[in-house]
Protein backbone atom coordinates (compact mmCIF):
# COMPACT_ATOMS: atom_id res chain seq x y z
CA UNK A 1 0.00 0.00 0.00
CA UNK A 2 1.57 3.51 -0.57
CA UNK A 3 1.64 5.76 2.01
CA UNK A 4 -0.68 8.53 0.66
CA UNK A 5 -3.65 5.54 0.51
CA UNK A 6 -2.20 4.73 4.88
CA UNK A 7 -2.80 8.79 5.01
CA UNK A 8 -6.10 8.87 2.96
CA UNK A 9 -7.70 5.97 5.40
CA UNK A 10 -6.22 6.65 8.36
CA UNK A 11 -7.00 10.53 8.30
CA UNK A 12 -9.81 11.60 6.26
CA UNK A 13 -12.07 7.99 6.21
CA UNK A 14 -10.96 7.41 10.15
CA UNK A 15 -9.36 4.32 9.38
CA UNK A 16 -12.47 1.90 8.19
CA UNK A 17 -9.80 -0.84 7.65
CA UNK A 18 -6.25 -1.77 7.94
CA UNK A 19 -4.20 -4.32 5.99
CA UNK A 20 -0.63 -5.94 6.49
CA UNK A 21 1.66 -6.05 4.13
CA UNK A 22 1.87 -10.16 5.23
CA UNK A 23 0.83 -13.03 2.32
CA UNK A 24 -2.80 -13.85 3.62
CA UNK A 25 -3.74 -10.49 4.36
CA UNK A 26 -7.08 -9.59 5.78
CA UNK A 27 -9.19 -6.27 5.97
CA UNK A 28 -9.70 -5.69 10.20
CA UNK A 29 -12.28 -3.34 10.58
CA UNK A 30 -11.82 -0.92 13.67
CA UNK A 31 -15.80 -0.10 13.00
CA UNK A 32 -16.71 -3.32 13.85
CA UNK A 33 -14.09 -3.84 16.71
CA UNK A 34 -15.50 -1.21 18.71
CA UNK A 35 -19.02 -2.07 18.26
CA UNK A 36 -19.63 0.64 15.70
CA UNK A 37 -20.75 -0.67 12.80
CA UNK A 38 -23.55 1.30 11.64
CA UNK A 39 -21.43 4.56 12.11
CA UNK A 40 -19.80 3.81 8.29
CA UNK A 41 -23.25 4.02 7.28
CA UNK A 42 -24.63 7.52 8.67
CA UNK A 43 -25.67 9.09 5.11
CA UNK A 44 -27.41 12.17 4.71
CA UNK A 45 -30.95 12.05 5.67
CA UNK A 46 -32.51 12.73 1.87
CA UNK A 47 -31.16 9.24 1.47
CA UNK A 48 -33.93 6.75 0.77
CA UNK A 49 -33.44 3.83 3.19
CA UNK A 50 -32.82 1.20 0.39
CA UNK A 51 -29.58 3.14 -1.02
CA UNK A 52 -28.10 3.48 2.67
CA UNK A 53 -26.94 0.14 1.99
CA UNK A 54 -25.81 -0.59 -1.76
CA UNK A 55 -22.86 -1.65 -3.47
CA UNK A 56 -21.74 -1.40 -7.07
CA UNK A 57 -19.94 -4.07 -9.21
CA UNK A 58 -16.64 -3.46 -10.93
CA UNK A 59 -15.15 -5.05 -13.50
CA UNK A 60 -12.08 -3.70 -15.47
CA UNK A 61 -8.84 -4.66 -16.85
CA UNK A 62 -5.65 -3.22 -15.52
CA UNK A 63 -2.60 -1.68 -17.93
CA UNK A 64 -0.18 -3.59 -19.51
CA UNK A 65 3.33 -3.96 -18.05
CA UNK A 66 5.74 -6.65 -19.44
CA UNK A 67 3.34 -8.21 -22.01
CA UNK A 68 0.29 -8.99 -19.97
CA UNK A 69 -2.23 -7.47 -18.12
CA UNK A 70 -4.92 -8.61 -15.14
CA UNK A 71 -8.72 -8.86 -14.88
CA UNK A 72 -10.46 -7.49 -11.82
CA UNK A 73 -13.81 -7.80 -10.64
CA UNK A 74 -16.37 -8.00 -7.71
CA UNK A 75 -18.33 -5.79 -5.74
CA UNK A 76 -17.89 -2.46 -3.91
CA UNK A 77 -18.27 -2.21 0.11
CA UNK A 78 -21.67 -0.09 1.54
CA UNK A 79 -21.49 2.96 1.26
CA UNK A 80 -19.69 5.45 3.47
CA UNK A 81 -20.06 8.79 4.21
CA UNK A 82 -18.25 11.46 2.97
CA UNK A 83 -17.91 14.93 2.13
CA UNK A 84 -22.09 15.56 1.97
CA UNK A 85 -21.51 12.69 -0.63
CA UNK A 86 -20.52 8.68 -0.01
CA UNK A 87 -17.51 6.76 -1.19
CA UNK A 88 -17.23 2.60 -1.27
CA UNK A 89 -14.19 0.70 -0.49
CA UNK A 90 -13.07 -1.83 -2.83
CA UNK A 91 -10.58 -4.73 -2.77
CA UNK A 92 -9.38 -8.27 -4.13
CA UNK A 93 -7.32 -10.04 -5.86
CA UNK A 94 -6.65 -9.99 -10.26
CA UNK A 95 -6.86 -12.67 -12.32
CA UNK A 96 -3.95 -15.02 -12.45
CA UNK A 97 -1.66 -13.83 -15.54
CA UNK A 98 2.23 -14.80 -16.33
CA UNK A 99 1.91 -17.34 -13.52
CA UNK A 100 1.11 -14.79 -10.56
CA UNK A 101 -1.75 -12.47 -9.11
CA UNK A 102 -1.86 -8.96 -7.48
CA UNK A 103 -3.66 -7.51 -4.45
CA UNK A 104 -5.75 -4.24 -4.78
CA UNK A 105 -7.50 -1.97 -2.50
CA UNK A 106 -8.78 1.87 -2.51
CA UNK A 107 -11.47 3.67 -1.98
CA UNK A 108 -13.92 4.88 -5.23
CA UNK A 109 -14.82 8.44 -5.88
CA UNK A 110 -17.72 10.46 -4.78
CA UNK A 111 -20.99 9.06 -6.34
CA UNK A 112 -21.34 10.36 -10.27
CA UNK A 113 -25.20 10.92 -11.08
CA UNK A 114 -29.12 10.47 -9.79
CA UNK A 115 -28.94 8.80 -6.51
CA UNK A 116 -30.53 5.67 -8.27
CA UNK A 117 -28.62 5.11 -10.95
CA UNK A 118 -24.85 6.68 -9.93
CA UNK A 119 -21.66 5.66 -10.51
CA UNK A 120 -18.12 5.60 -9.27
CA UNK A 121 -15.10 6.49 -10.56
CA UNK A 122 -12.28 4.27 -9.15
CA UNK A 123 -8.11 4.55 -10.07
CA UNK A 124 -5.08 3.29 -8.74
CA UNK A 125 -2.18 0.37 -8.89
CA UNK A 126 -1.68 -3.11 -7.78
CA UNK A 127 0.54 -3.96 -5.21
CA UNK A 128 4.02 -5.07 -6.25
CA UNK A 129 4.69 -8.69 -7.38
CA UNK A 130 8.07 -9.99 -9.35
CA UNK A 131 8.98 -6.19 -9.40
CA UNK A 132 6.46 -4.89 -10.83
CA UNK A 133 2.60 -3.73 -10.63
CA UNK A 134 0.20 -2.33 -13.10
CA UNK A 135 -2.41 0.30 -13.06
CA UNK A 136 -5.84 0.59 -13.47
CA UNK A 137 -8.97 3.02 -13.80
CA UNK A 138 -12.88 2.64 -14.19
CA UNK A 139 -16.25 3.20 -13.10
CA UNK A 140 -18.54 1.09 -11.32
CA UNK A 141 -22.03 0.12 -12.64
CA UNK A 142 -25.09 1.26 -11.59
CA UNK A 143 -26.29 0.85 -7.46
CA UNK A 144 -27.36 -2.38 -6.26
CA UNK A 145 -29.27 -2.07 -3.44
CA UNK A 146 -29.68 -4.43 -0.12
Amino acid sequence: MHCHECLLEDDIMSGVSEYTGEPGWEAQSRIEQEGEEDAAFRLPPNYPPGMRRHVHRYNNRTNVVRAHDHRMGGFTGFAVNFLGNHVHRYMGVTSEDNNHRHRYAGWTDRAVGPQRSHVHNYSGRTNVQRNHDHAYRDRTGPPLQY
